[in-house]
């Protein structure tokens, strides 16, 4: 079940209430203590559980380190119930799957030229030249992240480097194809402004997990192994009772 804090594990009211009765006899062992040994048995392979089922839902690098950024809060005495946390920012689509890997700047030497103006670096500073040049190529930039989805076509993308970081972007012109602001004028005077940036992002971590595609494949065989470590638990104790 998950709530603002991650994904929780607890037990059922019929499973609390076998462990009461079961422990009435037994006065050196809370029941509060059997329950979170069995608690965090089960969460340390629910997390396993879910990171795998993700990486069968989705594609790409980005679900692969699911399991490594996950967390969990172990249950205790005094707060039965373990949480597993996942938990990540919001990544770029491309680190799930993008195509194609990348789009460099590429001008038709077939076609009628005519004058473009491009962005280029002098001295460490962006500025605009003009230049005769034939028509850009343009590229088909496709994006996914679920396995058993079709790829997205993004109209007018293109792969983006941001210092490190590798990008689907567009220009948020609303249109397909236009790279600048013709009126008006940027911070190089007379030379056009360019559009910001637009970037296709995927799903958080915790969007992941939450997904009822790995839901109803994790939850089943979390339950089942949780009502089997109350149970073993439970009779570790009632054992341990009757050598005493």
């Amino acid at each position: 079940m998950a709530d603002a804090k991650g994904f929780r594990i607890k037990i059922d009211e019929a499973n609390y209430q076998a462990v009461i009765d079961g422990m009435r006899a037994i006065t050196w062992r809370s029941e509060e203590s059997v329950f979170s040994s069995a608690i965090n048995k089960t969460a340390k392979h629910a997390q396993v559980w879910w990171a795998d089922e993700i990486k069968k839902v989705y594609i790409g690098e980005w679900p692969k380190g699911v399991l490594a950024r996950s967390s969990i809060k172990p249950s205790t005495a005094a707060n039965v119930g373990a949480t597993i946390d996942f938990k990540s920012g919001i990544p770029g689509l491309k680190k799930f799957r993008a195509t194609p890997a990348q789009t460099p700047t590429r001008f038709s030497r077939s076609q009628p030229k005519t004058w473009r103006k491009l962005a280029i670096k002098i001295g460490g500073e962006e500025q605009y030249r003009s230049f005769y040049l034939g028509p850009q190529k343009y590229y088909l930039v496709y994006g996914q992240q679920r396995a058993d989805q079709t790829a997205t076509r993004f109209a007018g993308a293109f792969m983006a480097t941001f210092g490190k970081h590798e990008a689907l972007a567009w220009r948020k012109d609303g249109s397909d194809r236009k790279e600048h602001r013709i009126s008006g004028k940027g911070k190089h005077g007379k030379f056009p402004q360019r559009y910001p940036l637009g970037q296709a992002f995927g799903s958080s971590d915790r969007a992941m997990a939450d997904n009822p595609d790995v839901h109803k494949v994790v939850d089943p065989k979390v339950q089942e192994f949780l009502n089997d470590e109350v149970a073993k638990a439970l009779d570790r104790a009632l054992k341990r009772a009757g050598a005493k």
